[in-house]
């Protein structure tokens, strides 16, 4: 597990709600404190779907939100004159790219009981924080995955011209 402080957070709240930055991530849970709290469940509420529908189908098949199709909402509840005094964001890497870290070093989710590389995202006291952490599916000692997925974020980070320090 790793703390990350962002140091240019206009640069990344940009790229947090206004860009594709983050679409590969899935929305476990949102809190937004403006001037009321604002609490967003990720789960997908699939009786609200139908099949037939092409461009909703994918809906069916998925535990979570898409950061993509949930980020507009944040974004609206965020912008303003005035900045929230607080927001949390709880967003899973998809497992897609679970998979795709983990082979780096020939690991499956299986193999090493994960289900979701996590990523925190904190807004408090003028300060953005990201932490990282890995949920499993039982305990375990080996924290093989939690040090790639520590890695994977820095790299991600510093791919997408993120600023920040630990």
């Amino acid at each position: 597990m790793i703390l990350c402080k962002i140091t240019d957070k206009k640069d990344f709240m940009n790229k947090l709600l206004s860009g594709d930055c983050f679409y590969s991530f899935l929305l476990k849970e949102a809190s937004i404190h403006s001037f009321i709290p604002f609490l967003l469940d990720g789960r997908i509420n699939t009786a609200f779907f139908s099949g037939d529908d092409p461009d909703t189908a994918h809906y069916l098949n998925e535990e979570f939100a898409r950061w993509e199709d949930v980020r507009p909402v944040c974004f609206d509840l965020i912008k303003g004159k005035r900045t929230p005094t607080r927001f949390q964001f709880i967003l899973y890497l998809k497992k897609e790219a679970v998979e795709q870290v983990l082979s780096k070093e020939e690991l499956t989710m299986e193999g090493t009981l994960v289900q979701h590389f996590v990523l925190n995202i904190r807004f408090e006291q003028g300060e953005i924080t990201l932490t990282t952490a890995v949920d499993y599916s039982s305990f375990t000692l080996d924290k093989q995955a939690e040090h790639l997925w520590d890695q994977a974020l820095m790299k991600f980070l510093s791919g997408k011209k993120i600023s920040y320090t630990l």
